[in-house]
């Protein structure tokens, strides 16, 4: 069996009454799994954030400049 992998998209949310939220979808192929708006995408993604570098996976340090070094 594959592992199922999500594809975040900008998408806006439209509701029955015809009120629209923005924010983001997490596909699976072609299917929404979810909706989440900007503030609840920025959670997930530091709870994501947060489980990787409790896991021993810090973030990688970006590379210093020249200006950095001196």
């Amino acid at each position: 069996m594959k592992r199922p992998k999500l594809r975040p998209l900008p998408y806006t949310w439209k509701a029955e009454n015809r009120t629209e939220t923005p924010g983001l979808a997490l596909m699976n192929g072609s299917q929404l799994r979810a909706h989440l708006t900007y503030a609840e995408a920025r959670k997930l993604a530091d709870k994501i954030h947060d489980l990787c570098d409790a896991n021993g996976n810090p973030e990688t340090p970006l590379p210093t400049t020249e200006a950095e070094q001196e």
